[in-house]
């Protein structure tokens, strides 16, 4: 290939120089053209060898995703008290599917919808119902960050109960059936961030039946008292659609129309 190489060389100078001569009368020699075209067609028919391909080593994608498994679906009314004390007990009506948590506040007159982003499941998006204002206001996985209402979607899918504090649970040995579950007793080895004190817990469909936190010098239960194993497919409906009378807002845009005001 080199001695190729220098005879095209050798032929792009003798071009020049040929030039020249012609326009000086002057003339190649009959054995120098034959020499010439042999080279010229080896040039034609000259076949570069294949390049040899390095292997294009591929970027490494992290295909560590979050817990994408859908949790069993369910539908449960939450009671919400403080042992010993004298106020009525708050509910909660909470339906749990693959990619959808609804919430209801009963006694505040208020609903939340929380959606699992499919693109991004550490994200969600929610939307809540204002009854007494009749409007419906959006949330964006930012928004839930700045009220600081956002939560991973399994700690959510648990009714509050983070993975690092399952993983720190051991069992007592107790267990009890209800709804046609069996649960088990588990309390932490030591203490926990958020003060977890014990949690009944069906680790099959991870449920937890009973939560106990402490709180203020006192404790906080929450406790499934009606549990199916369906979701209310009506509940998990847009509110648009269940409230197609409400106002739907962005949660910034009402920040903004009611500045000043308390919501």
């Amino acid at each position: 290939m080199a001695a190729i190489l220098r005879t095209a060389l050798a032929l792009a100078v003798a071009a020049g120089a040929g030039a020249v001569a012609w326009q000086a009368g002057a003339r190649v020699s009959s054995a120098r053209e034959d020499e010439v075209a042999r080279d010229l067609r080896a040039l034609e028919t000259y076949k570069p060898p294949a390049p040899v391909r390095v292997p294009h080593e591929r970027a490494k994608v992290n295909d560590a995703r979050p817990d994408r498994r859908a949790f069993t679906p369910f539908t449960a009314t939450l009671a919400i008290h403080a042992p010993g004390s004298k106020e009525s007990d708050a509910r909660q009506i909470v339906v749990r599917s693959a990619d959808r948590i609804a919430v209801e506040l009963t006694s505040a007159k208020k609903e939340w919808l929380f959606r699992r982003n499919p693109v991004e499941p550490r994200h969600t998006s929610a939307a809540l119902v204002d009854h007494a204002l009749e409007a419906i206001l959006a949330y964006s996985n930012s928004d839930l960050e700045l009220e600081g209402l956002a939560a991973p979607w399994e700690t959510r899918a648990r009714l509050g109960l983070a993975a690092a504090e399952i993983e720190a649970l051991r069992p007592t040995g107790e267990t009890r059936e209800a709804f046609g579950l069996a649960f088990e007793r588990r309390v932490p080895a030591g203490e926990t961030p958020d003060g977890l004190r014990e949690v009944w817990w069906n680790a099959e469909n991870e449920i937890p039946l009973r939560i106990e936190r402490a709180r203020n010098e006192g404790a906080a239960v929450f406790e499934i008292v009606e549990l199916r194993l369906e979701a209310d497919a009506a509940r998990l409906k847009e509110p648009v659609v269940r409230f197609p009378g409400y106002t739907a807002q962005d949660i910034g845009d009402f920040r903004e129309s009611h500045h000043g005001h308390e919501r």
